[in-house]
């Protein structure tokens, strides 16, 4: 969104780059990478991995599909990105997530991600 590519990384906008979503956890675009998306990019967003374990726990529990971390974050990106867009407000508008990678995690790790976001629900909840 910066249009800098290589040249910022997420610890000069204040991030530490640290996350359960370990798809995601580069830090600094390639100088490829930057340049393709300048026409491929509609909006950007950052996200907490609690957010990301929430939309997990969500996904399995009404859906019945398993996702890693990183795959739930697309979740996470769909109210902030339609805040920048305020036209599209009230529109019909298509969202898709790509979630891959849930069949591939340890049984252990999955209920260990599904229980964080469970948590993390509940706290919410009882605000």
């Amino acid at each position: 969104m910066t249009k800098l590519n290589e040249k910022i990384a997420v610890q000069d906008i204040g991030l530490d780059g640290l996350t359960a979503a370990g798809g995601l956890a580069v830090s600094r675009p390639s100088r490829l990478a930057g340049k393709v998306m300048q026409t491929l990019l509609l909006g950007t967003a950052t996200f907490e991995d609690n957010d990301s374990y929430r939309y997990l726990t969500k996904l399995v529990d009404t859906e019945d599909v398993m996702v890693e971390p990183s795959a739930a974050a697309g979740f996470t990106a769909i109210a902030p990105i339609m805040a920048q867009f305020p036209t599209l407000a009230g529109k019909d508008v298509t969202h898709i997530v790509w979630a891959t990678g849930g069949d591939m995690m340890p049984e252990s790790e999955r209920q260990l991600d599904y229980e964080l976001g469970q948590k993390s629900l509940t706290k919410i909840n009882n605000r």
